[in-house]
């Protein structure tokens, strides 16, 4: 049962409080009671109001709560998470390049050369999946020797458009970086589908720092979180 109290409305007899009890009951049209409450006068049939402002707000609030009273609002939201699995062959770490797409965290892409970039130009994603696609996420696993250096990704949509830089403040310990939300890029997809993760591509580059470092990556992850 919803209760509102209307206090101190205009009526020919005084000021008066009005009590709108609105009655839900599974499988029933709702039902709905008003009652003014005075010292001299307790029924509402027999009272006309002056203001007709008030009547139809009243009125505009029983169709609107017996509306709302039908609406039932239910999302599942599962995600799935894939990996890119893919490097160009000019584009990449140079020492064990192939161990950055590899599926393993404990296997280790690294370079001492500030200007690196590997392009990752696939992913475990084939294209299909169910329900609609809410968000799309990345993130890295990685780590730095001697002198920190950030490890940057770069979402690549459609084969071509780049994204916004994501930073990732490596450590010097192997970790895990945040996830990006690369739904919000502004060259992003308006809507996602699974085709679109299946074309995603990234660029992994080396952060500004000192000289005489080691970077390393060992994984880049996609997350896709969609309603069911």
């Amino acid at each position: 049962m919803l209760l509102f109290n209307f206090k101190k409305l205009d009526f020919e007899g005084g000021e008066k409080n009005m009590l709108l009890n609105i009655i839900k009951e599974p499988g029933r049209t709702n039902k709905i009671k008003g009652t003014l409450i005075s010292e001299g006068q307790k029924n509402f049939g027999g009272n006309k109001m002056k203001n007709s402002n008030i009547l139809i707000f009243v009125i505009s609030t029983i169709l609107l709560t017996s509306m709302m009273g039908n609406i039932v609002v239910s999302e599942n939201r599962e995600d799935r998470t894939f990996f890119f699995d893919a490097y160009h062959d000019t584009h990449k770490w140079e020492t064990n390049p192939q161990y950055m797409i590899d599926g393993f965290v404990n296997t280790y892409a690294s370079t001492t050369d500030a200007h690196d970039r590997e392009l990752l130009t696939s992913n475990t994603c084939d294209g299909t999946g169910p329900g609609t696609i809410i968000k799309v996420e990345i993130r890295a696993n990685g780590s730095w020797d001697d002198y920190d250096r950030d490890i940057i990704l770069q979402p690549i949509f459609g084969g071509s458009l780049n994204g916004d830089l994501c930073v990732f403040n490596a450590a010097d310990t192997p970790g895990w970086s945040q996830w990006f939300n690369i739904s919000d890029d502004a060259n992003s997809h308006e809507y996602w589908s699974w085709e679109n993760v299946d074309e995603l591509q990234c660029n992994v580059t080396v952060g500004d720092g000192s000289s005489g470092f080691t970077l390393f990556c060992s994984i880049v992850e996609i997350r896709v979180t969609y309603s069911v």
